[in-house]
């Protein structure tokens, strides 16, 4: 099978229906999930544009995304060379944009939500995560950096697009803009936001500046997603401090965060190939304890790429060789104490106690007397919380 995306945004010719495949190995892998989208870049080289859009289309659907990518060229590019300008990439098509809600805390809330757009305004990462793939998938260029952005008026331009095609009132940003690494960029694209009159959401760092989150709130910013990782093994989170003076730190972020106004959730990695259950214990205290208004809890996944992928695979640290379950909700690693179906009870019982104590319900009572716009979207997640876990918010 061909490997096939559009060139530009004037060669969109969309096919009914084609499919999507990489050869590994010489045989025919069709891939169905976005981890396994990442998996096909480190085993078949090449298509560096390729890569370039399904990243722009990481959160989409990926049965939308295989019916609708369109016609185009197939690129063959060397794997190490990627194009600077990220501009000509096509933005949304209607199917991709169909129905795609965010079920958490927001405003507006996901009944409310006529179309989320999951922006992505740049490709790569400057961080070396030992469980990612980004190091591989995206090389440093001629200044060391391995991040490229799109131009500010390209990230509006598509904003206005999906607002007047599709009527959308919520925005995502899901890549790197808002780390905190580049200042100005970071002033001259709130600004542009604040212009929209949509409200966003937003991955980036607990480290982040404060004045990085001043920016954000200016432009329209509601909520950030902080990828703590681990607050009782800071080295996983990628910090040098003692667990102690980071639980501190990430409790200070956080209470920055929601004076400013700005809703934080965190995001957390259960079971690395060492994580004992007394380990998981002390994060299930620790994050009750950090101040944050929602948490996800996720399973370590090391992508194919990475020193400790081709490890595991050699020692057979896999509990599966199903990719279908890469997706960081099943845990994939072997663990000498915590079975997968012991770590899932562990997951679900961090989510119980976090979102049914005490400690929220006092931080959802100051959050909704500060921001009464916010009571359905509470009201839809409390139902949420209900149907999934057996259990909602204190009154």
């Amino acid at each position: 099978m061909q490997l096939i995306v559009p060139e530009t945004q004037t060669n969109t010719k969309r096919p009914v229906r084609w499919s999507f495949c990489f050869f590994v190995k010489g045989k025919p892998t069709v891939f169905l999930s976005r981890t396994l989208l990442s998996l096909s870049c480190a085993l078949q080289p090449g298509k560096a544009r390729l890569r370039d859009y399904f990243m722009g289309c990481f959160f989409c659907a990926i049965e939308k995304f295989l019916n609708n990518i369109g016609d185009g060229e197939i690129f063959t590019d060397n794997f190490q060379r990627l194009d600077p300008n990220l501009n000509p990439i096509p933005f949304r098509t209607k199917e991709m944009m169909q129905g795609r809600k965010r079920f958490e805390i927001f405003d507006p809330a996901p009944s409310e939500q006529k179309s989320l757009a999951l922006i992505v305004g740049s490709r790569g990462c400057d961080y070396g995560c030992k469980f990612c793939l980004s190091s591989s998938m995206f090389p440093s260029d001629n200044h060391g950096s391995r991040i490229r952005y799109r131009d500010i008026g390209n990230i509006v331009d598509e904003i206005n697009e999906c607002k007047s095609r599709f009527g959308t009132n919520a925005l995502f940003f899901v890549d790197l803009n808002f780390y905190g690494g580049n200042t100005e960029r970071i002033r001259e694209l709130c600004a542009a936001l604040s212009k929209t009159g949509i409200n966003w959401y937003a991955m980036s760092r607990v480290d982040a500046s404060p004045e990085t989150f001043e920016e954000m709130k200016k432009g329209g910013c509601l909520k950030v997603g902080l990828g703590i990782e681990s607050l009782v093994k800071p080295l996983k989170s990628g910090v040098n401090l003692s667990k102690d003076k980071w639980q501190e730190f990430v409790q200070e972020r956080t209470s920055f965060l929601r004076d400013l106004g700005i809703l934080s959730k965190g995001y957390f990695i259960l079971d690395d190939y060492s994580e004992t259950e007394k380990d998981i214990d002390e994060e299930t205290e620790a994050i009750q304890e950090a101040g944050l208004d929602e948490i996800r809890l996720s399973f370590m996944i090391y992508s194919p790429g990475t020193a400790i992928f081709d490890k595991l695979v050699k020692d057979g640290g896999f509990v599966t060789t199903d990719f279908s379950k890469f997706s960081t909700d099943y845990p994939v690693i072997k663990n000498p104490d915590l079975t997968p179906e012991k770590l899932l009870a562990k997951r679900k019982e961090i989510y119980k106690r976090f979102y049914a104590s005490d400690r929220m319900a006092s931080r959802v009572k100051q959050t909704l007397t500060k921001f009464p716009n916010l009571n359905k979207s509470y009201f839809e997640f409390n139902n949420l919380l209900i149907e999934n876990l057996g259990c909602g918010l204190k009154n």
